[in-house]
Formats: structure tokens, C-alpha cells, sequence
């Protein structure tokens, strides 16, 4: 697909054959071939994922500063659209100033629904732990779990809140509490086979090796085909 990719953006210099070029090269870890080509391309109006790829790459060479750049220069056209590419510059850096400062900001005045401040959270401590600041990371999977607690109403109704939780308490290693919420959200989606595997995961963490195996082994799962 990469290499169709390439022939295209060499016979038509539109947006489109660039675009997916580079979106290629950065999921066969070719981040450069992404910078040179997004750096001299010009997205249109409302392209987000040009500025998360190209923040990406960045990120993925550990130019964290030029990540940081990317996703200011984002923000500054499209405010609040790219947060998650600030937030995991600050992680890398270590910037616990500027993180507390923007999620305070994010919890006064974002209105999204999809990325909610817990999910900003917690992508921000899996950074911070990646880079050694453990006890920072604590600290902010500890305050995303006191936001979820404040939205019990919201939880019933919103399945992606729902989701959103049982990867918190997972991060924070609350093995009990993301068993049982990834298994709830199993239950209401047969289908649902990332929730299942926290499920064994979780059991797994807390030494429950018996329920482990079984949701690794092949078998027929009710409402899923299986191929054996």
C-alpha cells in the first residue's frame, strides 16, 4: 500500500497521494520520510490529522520540542483540536507545570465529548510514566479518577465514558475495578473483543491465571463466529 502510495505522489503532487505517503511512512516507522513530506505540504482547511502525523513523527524520533511546536502552531489555528499532541510533548518533557495548567483549562472549558479530560489524563500519564515520572503520573491518573467519580450520571448513559474509565483504573493498576468494567462492557457487546482481552489482562495482573486462559483460548464466544 506505502509503495502505491508513493507511485501516486510521484505522478500527481495533489494533497491526497502526499498525504497518504506520509501517513504510511509513519506506521512503518519511517518518521523522516513523514517529516519531509508533511513539511512541505499544504492540508486543507480542517486537516487535523496532518497536524497529529506530523506531531507524531516528530514525537516517535524524540524531537519533542518540534513536537511541542507542531501542536502549538495547530492549537493557534485550530484552538482546543489538538491538545493531545501538546499534552504529549509536556509528557515527554516532564513539564508538570504546563500539563496541570492545560488540563485545568481543558476540565473549565473543553466541550468535547469524544476526548473527555479523563481520556487527556490519562494519555498524558501513560507519557509521563514512559519518560520516569512515575509519581506525576500517579498523580494525574488519581485526579482522572476523580473526575469519572463526579459523572456517575454520565457513565450509565455513554459507553465511550464507560471505556474511558475502565482504562484509567487499568493505568492505575486497580486490577478489580478494570475487570469488572472492561467485563461489563464485554457483556453489553459480544463483539467487543478489546474489552475481553482487558478482561484476561486484568485477571492476569491480579494472579487469576485460571480466568486468563480462558479468555485466551479459541472458543466460541456467544453472538461471535469462530474459525475453528
Amino acid at each position: 500500500t506505502h509503495r502505491l502510495a508513493q507511485m501516486e505522489a510521484a505522478r500527481d503532487s495533489a494533497w491526497v497521494p502526499l498525504w497518504l505517503t506520509s501517513y504510511h511512512a509513519l506506521w512503518l516507522n519511517r518518521p523522516r520520510e513523514t517529516i519531509r513530506i508533511l513539511s512541505g505540504l499544504k492540508p486543507p482547511p480542517g486537516w487535523i490529522p496532518y497536524w497529529n502525523a506530523l506531531g507524531s513523527a516528530h514525537h516517535s524520533l524524540g524531537e519533542f520540542d518540534e513536537e511541542l511546536r507542531v501542536g502549538e502552531s495547530g492549537n493557534a489555528a485550530y484552538p482546543g483540536r489538538l491538545v493531545v499532541v501538546e499534552l504529549r510533548a509536556l509528557g515527554a518533557k516532564g513539564d508538570i507545570s504546563r500539563i496541570r495548567a492545560m488540563i485545568d483549562s481543558i476540565e473549565r472549558t473543553s466541550t468535547d465529548t469524544i476526548a473527555t479530560p479523563a481520556d487527556h489524563m490519562l494519555s498524558v500519564a501513560l507519557e509521563l510514566r514512559a519518560h520516569g515520572h512515575e509519581r506525576d503520573a500517579d498523580d494525574m491518573l488519581t485526579h482522572a479518577r476523580q473526575w469519572i467519580a463526579t459523572r456517575q450520571a454520565e457513565l450509565s448513559k455513554r459507553r465511550g465514558l464507560r471505556r474511558t474509565a475502565a482504562n484509567v483504573f487499568f493505568a492505575s493498576r486497580q486490577f478489580d475495578s478494570a475487570q469488572a468494567r472492561y467485563a461489563a462492557l464485554a457483556a453489553e457487546d459480544t463483539f467487543d473483543i478489546m474489552a475481553r482481552g482487558r478482561v484476561g489482562s486484568s485477571a492476569a495482573l491480579r494472579g487469576d491465571t485460571a480466568t486468563a486462559r480462558r479468555i485466551a483460548a479459541v472458543q466460541r464466544w456467544p453472538g461471535v463466529r469462530s474459525r475453528v
